[in-house]
């Protein structure tokens, strides 16, 4: 058994995420574990590799047998979820806006920034790509997010991280296929998203990107609706300023026409 990593995630900004009782809020393991896949195929993981790390079900096409059923080779703890510092639950309006309808029918939950819980992922068997897994779990500890609006920078959560760390991963990220843009440091996680959402908006309305009203913050193109290929969030740094970070990848991107080159223009 390896331990690919124990220790505290800080929540950087409100989470809202639930289990099977959607007015409770809790950390859930699986969340997590949807998280790393995350990073893992948009670090350039193939459907087989995915299959051998977070596990597989038998799949038959007639008498030939496509999968065979595969355990995953990731454990997700999560424990000791309390409070650790002052409580925040400010967002700015659009965030405010989208989560308001579930808090009020109780169908959304949420832990205040200013919370932390304990994390450990430990790997119970050699795979043939554990350089990926290592990358994908430092990838989730510095630029993690949970639940409701993780794209847009609610449910951050994170370790804490040095100027010169996040320089690091971000070297090593473009190397990947990544975008990473960076802008001014701000002094409060909320003014980090008001920056971004400002820089989305800016966007938007300069390069003629609609905006899809049954998915707020995601792109369309003709007509086809697309999930958002741009992640932001602001990172905690080492002094307790906030870096408003947006990156995305080239996998995540998918076949989004024409936008790649718009963000990369507009941002660079």
């Amino acid at each position: 058994m390896k331990t690919l990593f124990d220790g505290t995630m800080e929540i950087i900004t409100p989470c809202f995420c639930a289990g099977a009782d959607q007015s409770k809020a809790e950390i859930r393991a699986p969340s997590i574990r949807g998280e790393l896949r995350w990073w893992f195929r948009a670090l350039g993981g193939t459907r087989q590799l995915e299959a051998e790390v977070f596990g597989s079900i038998k799949v038959t096409k007639g008498e030939r047998v496509i999968s065979e059923n595969q355990a995953s080779t990731l454990i997700v703890r999560v424990s000791d979820l309390r409070k650790t510092g002052a409580e925040s639950g400010q967002m700015p309006s659009n965030h405010r806006f989208f989560v308001k309808t579930r808090l009020d029918s109780g169908s959304a939950a949420m832990i205040p920034a200013g919370w932390s819980f304990r994390l450990q992922i430990l790997q119970a068997k050699h795979t043939s790509c554990d350089d990926l897994i290592d990358f994908a779990v430092r990838c989730f500890m510095t630029l993690g997010g949970l639940g409701l609006r993780s794209n847009r920078g609610l449910g951050a959560v994170q370790t804490m991280t040095k100027q010169s760390d996040f320089q690091s991963l971000e070297n090593d990220l473009c190397s990947r296929g990544f975008e990473v843009f960076t802008f001014p440091v701000q002094q409060s996680a909320l003014d980090a998203l008001v920056v971004l959402e400002e820089q989305i908006k800016s966007f938007r309305e300069q390069e003629g990107v609609q905006k899809d009203s049954n998915n707020a913050m995601g792109f369309v193109q003709r007509r086809k609706r697309h999930a958002s290929c741009l992640r932001t969030r602001p990172l905690k740094m080492e002094n307790e300023t906030f870096l408003p970070i947006m990156f995305y990848s080239e996998a995540a991107m998918g076949n989004v026409t024409g936008l790649r080159s718009k963000l990369k223009a507009h941002f660079a």
